[in-house]
């Protein structure tokens, strides 16, 4: 399946890799912090916890809800333009209903992770939690990063086989290129990449604020 491949092997390495990079550079900076006597409160670690599981919890949902989409798309316009199953309809209808469970099943775990993280992050936020500002655009730069290279992906994918199958002589009703599932993942990630860059613009709006008059600018992921 061209989206759970796209989640498992490209979209979560790639994001797990880049939290690993960004805890490593964290640890570094809170040893200094603790060399120069300063003290690593409890609250900043939970704030990054929350953030860490709100960025899996967004592509999770995301992932889930592209196949809904995928399912959707199937039904309102052409089984063709989403699935490969020629000559057998059955086998269609049961991608479908699969498409539908693996959705449903990823969007409730998204959920599960979102909802009390994103609540224990605004907590924290009213709270003060020291490094928030940073570990929110850390937040915002990771989204950002993997959004991109998944619509890059899926985008590339989706207009390839749109071309191939508008050139595609095949009049059996069942063609070789199916667009329908990298076209639906490629709008989901683009809007991903608007928010997450829209958040991250507005982090250097703050930081140019926090110049002028500085001052702990604390802001949930």
């Amino acid at each position: 399946m061209w989206a759970l491949l796209l989640l498992f092997a490209i979209l979560l390495p790639i994001l797990l890799l880049s939290i690993l990079v960004a805890s490593v550079a964290a640890g570094i900076a809170l040893l200094r912090r603790r060399g120069t006597g300063a003290r690593v409160q409890f609250t900043g670690i939970l704030f990054a916890y929350a953030a860490l599981m709100i960025l899996i919890g967004v592509f999770l949902a995301a992932s889930g809800v592209g196949l809904i989409a995928k399912a959707g798309l199937a039904e309102a316009a052409s089984k063709d333009f989403s699935y490969d199953r020629p000559g057998f309809q059955s086998n269609v209808n049961d991608a479908i209903r699969e498409d539908v469970v693996y959705g449903v099943v990823l969007v409730v775990l998204g959920a599960v992770m979102l909802v009390p993280h994103i609540a224990g992050a605004y907590a924290l936020r009213d709270r003060q939690a020291p490094g928030a500002a940073t570990v929110s655009r850390g937040f915002n730069l990771i989204g950002l990063a993997t959004a991109t290279i998944g619509f890059l992906a899926a985008g590339g994918t989706a207009l390839f086989q749109v071309l191939e199958r508008a050139a595609d002589k095949n009049t059996s009703g069942w063609q070789d290129y199916h667009p329908g599932e990298p076209l639906v993942f490629a709008v989901l990630l683009g809007a991903l990449c608007g928010w997450f860059a829209y958040r991250l613009w507005g982090d250097a709006l703050r930081s140019i604020d926090a110049i002028a008059k500085p001052e702990d600018l604390v802001t949930a992921p």
